[in-house]
């Protein structure tokens, strides 16, 4: 009935691989653009979209819902790229730590 207290640390594993980095570099990279086409949508159908750009009112608004939907895309597939490749890497260090734990 004893278990044996195995030592938490594991499951602050990170993995320390190439894969892992490119991975996140590029969900970063995801989001970092996403905020970007949001901000961009925000902007351009306002004074700077009709009077900078010398835009139509609905041609600003048309231009600014597409940014809004390419943002969305972009953040569908950071949240792809987040669940089906980062977090079995994550899983996957955190598992190979817990079994060297146990094996100590």
């Amino acid at each position: 009935m004893n278990k044996p207290k195995v030592d938490r640390s594991y499951l602050a594993a990170v993995p320390d691989t190439p894969e892992y980095k490119s991975l996140r570099k590029r969900w970063w990279i995801c989001l970092g653009v996403a905020v970007v086409l949001l901000l961009m949508s925000l902007f351009v159908p306002g004074s700077f979209g009709t009077q900078v750009l010398g835009l139509s009112k609905q041609m600003a608004t048309n231009i600014s819902m597409g940014f809004s939907w390419v943002a969305l895309a972009v953040v569908a597939y950071s949240w792809w790229l987040d669940f089906k490749k980062i977090r079995p890497l994550i899983k996957q260090a955190q598992q190979k730590a817990k079994r060297d734990l146990e094996s100590k």
